[in-house]
């Protein structure tokens, strides 16, 4: 009787951890199992400044870091790199991301993992930091 009444304590201690984990930090047990069975990395993303961060199920493309010219060519999307050329556009001048591409290449993106500053892609290389 002793016996069951401690692992009675203890599972009710865990589930209360896990409730409290949870809750106020986004972690979700079940979504890290699902995560973690499609051979994905299930990480706790931090946030600028200290904030409280949050969990995210990240996955890491196979093409990620290679050579493109467009999204098209790669699993996530084709980012700028220093390869990329990029010129103001003239029609656009004062307005936000009032760049063209006009040569080079970019980048395959290596992941989803979710990042405070996003480099712009090859379609639209306005790149911005939040």
């Amino acid at each position: 009787m002793f016996k069951f009444k401690r692992f009675g304590l203890i599972l009710i201690f865990v589930l209360v951890l896990v409730f409290i984990l949870w809750f106020f930090r986004g972690y979700n047990p079940f979504q890290q199992v699902f995560c973690m069975m499609r051979n994905d990395k299930y990480e706790d993303i931090s946030r600028p400044l200290g904030e409280p961060g949050y969990y995210h199920c990240t996955h890491t493309y196979s093409d990620g870091g290679e050579r493109c010219r467009n999204s098209d060519e790669c699993e996530g999307r084709c980012l700028i790199s220093e390869e990329t050329q990029t010129i103001l556009d003239p029609n656009r001048l004062g307005k936000i991301g009032g760049k063209i591409v006009i040569g080079g290449y970019g980048r395959c993106e290596l992941s989803n993992k979710p990042t405070s500053c996003f480099p712009g892609t090859i379609e639209d290389p306005f790149a911005f930091c939040f």
